[in-house]
C-alpha cells in the first residue's frame, strides 16, 4: 500500500455518506414540479419518483465508485489516475451546490501527488548535479 494513514482516513470518513438528495428540495415527477394547489410539494428523499432524487443518487454512486477508483490507484502509487478520478467525483457531487464530501479526500490525494513531484524533480537535480550538471540554485 502506498497510500498515508490520512488518505485512508478521508476516504473511510466520506465513504458512504453521500447515498441520495436527502436534503428538502421541491419535488420533480417526471420533469414537472409537484404542486398542491399550486403550492410545490417538497421532498427530503420520501416522494415516490422525485426526480431529484433519482438524479442525487445516481451522481453519489457515481462518485463513490470514482473514490473508489482513485483509492485503488492510489495504493497502486498511480497518482495522476488517483487524482483525475477524484476530480471527477468532486464534480459529480459538486453539481449539487454544496460542500463535497469526497473534496477531503481529494486534497489529500493531490498533496500526496504534488509531494512526490516535488521529491522527483529534487532527485533529478541532484542527479544532475553529481554528473556536474548545474541547478537554479547555483
Amino acid at each position: 500500500m502506498t497510500t498515508t494513514p490520512a488518505i485512508e482516513s478521508a476516504y473511510a470518513k466520506a465513504k458512504g455518506t453521500w447515498t441520495n438528495a436527502d436534503w428538502t428540495h421541491e419535488a420533480k415527477v417526471d420533469g414537472a414540479y409537484v404542486t398542491d394547489d399550486g403550492d410545490y410539494t417538497y421532498c427530503s428523499g420520501d416522494v415516490a419518483g422525485c426526480d431529484v432524487c433519482r438524479e442525487a443518487t445516481q451522481n453519489a454512486e457515481a462518485a463513490e465508485a470514482l473514490a473508489a477508483e482513485a483509492m485503488d490507484h492510489a495504493r497502486a502509487g498511480r497518482w495522476n489516475e488517483a487524482a483525475d478520478a477524484m476530480a471527477s467525483a468532486v464534480l459529480a457531487e459538486i453539481e449539487w451546490g454544496d460542500t463535497p464530501t469526497w473534496g477531503p479526500l481529494d486534497v489529500e490525494i493531490s498533496t500526496h501527488k504534488e509531494i512526490l513531484a516535488e521529491q522527483a524533480c529534487g532527485e533529478k537535480r541532484s542527479g544532475l548535479t553529481s554528473l556536474g550538471g548545474t541547478t537554479d540554485d547555483d
